[in-house]
């Protein structure tokens, strides 16, 4: 009797550590194939920072709105931000609400970062793109060294956002026009 419940509960198992993983690689490349791209501006970024490896981890310009006094928002809140492009097509936020937005508009889920108590309404929102995994580049000889980066305030970087119905999947960052995820497999 055990042995006829064993075997398919171990099948089952099986499929369904298999079936998970499949779908949410499935929905993603759905995702970055059917999205509406939105270029976010980041900070100055350094694509060969040795101290973190594979994974460029992104600040970016556009991550406050002014809320309504009368709402009470908490760090870690789930929050809905409404998506609009400004004059030199970057993203900027134009609505930050507790519930989804209703309508044709682009919006993306995000978590409140911090919220000032004061009278201006501001708060700040931290979206779940904020890092892109590189793949390794071929093997180069370490000198030991590492590098200590001072920001080039002149650079061009912005991510390459897919956003669709609340979902957001990071497609590319872009570093004066070049894309990093091609710079790093030319290395």
């Amino acid at each position: 009797m055990v042995k006829k419940i064993v075997l398919p509960a171990f099948v089952l198992m099986v499929l369904v550590q298999w079936y998970v993983p499949a779908r949410l690689v499935v929905q993603m490349q759905h995702l970055l194939k059917t999205g509406k791209e939105f270029r976010f501006r980041t900070l100055p970024i350094n694509p060969d920072e040795p101290v973190y490896g594979n994974t460029v981890y992104l600040s970016f310009k556009e991550t406050s709105a002014h809320v309504s006094p009368a709402d009470t928002f908490y760090t870690g809140d789930q929050v809905f931000v409404s998506l609009d492009v400004d004059s030199a097509g970057y993203a900027r936020i134009s609505a930050v609400s507790k519930e989804m937005p209703s309508g044709a508009t682009d919006f993306v889920r995000a978590t409140v970062d911090y919220a000032l108590g004061d009278s201006t309404g501001l708060l700040y929102v931290r979206y779940p793109f904020d890092q892109l995994y590189l793949e390794q580049p071929g093997p180069k000889p370490e000198d030991g060294s590492v590098s200590f980066w001072e920001p080039d305030t002149n650079q061009v970087s912005f991510a390459l956002v897919m956003v669709h119905e609340g979902q957001a999947a990071l497609k590319d960052v872009m570093i004066n026009g070049e894309s990093l995820k091609e710079r790093r497999k030319r290395k």
